[in-house]
């Protein structure tokens, strides 16, 4: 039990320092998104867009032009609790870290049921 302990805090601060210092590991232009070019007339219509160096549409937009019914919508499938934390959900660390003892203890119990089946 003491080992997967370990093993779970191991991950547990390895998560931590990766994304401590990703903004070291990454200089700025590798965060910024490589956006579409869009060709326009005089009037601002769109003429042509071509697709970024990743051959994917990625535009720009500004946050008041996203529905609000999206973002709540997104909001609500990937952070339940996005709007109760500020940046850094306490509570998800926790699961992570309970979940992942869950799973190398289970690990480690069947690997002790195949050596004890195998003889060893």
């Amino acid at each position: 039990m003491k080992k997967s302990v370990f093993i779970a805090l191991s991950v547990f601060f390895i998560v931590l320092i990766f994304c401590g210092i990703k903004s070291i590991i990454f200089s700025q232009n590798e965060l910024q998104p490589d956006f579409s070019v869009i060709v326009t007339d005089k009037d601002g219509m769109w003429l042509r867009t071509y697709l970024n160096d990743d051959d994917k549409w990625c535009f720009q937009t500004k946050y008041d032009e996203i529905s609000p019914l999206f973002l709540e919508t997104l909001i609500k499938i990937e952070d339940k609790r996005f709007r109760k934390h500020f940046g850094v959900d306490i509570l998800a660390i926790a699961e992570l870290f309970f979940l992942t003892s869950k799973v190398v203890a289970l690990y480690q119990e069947h690997q002790h049921l195949l050596c004890r089946l195998a003889g060893y």
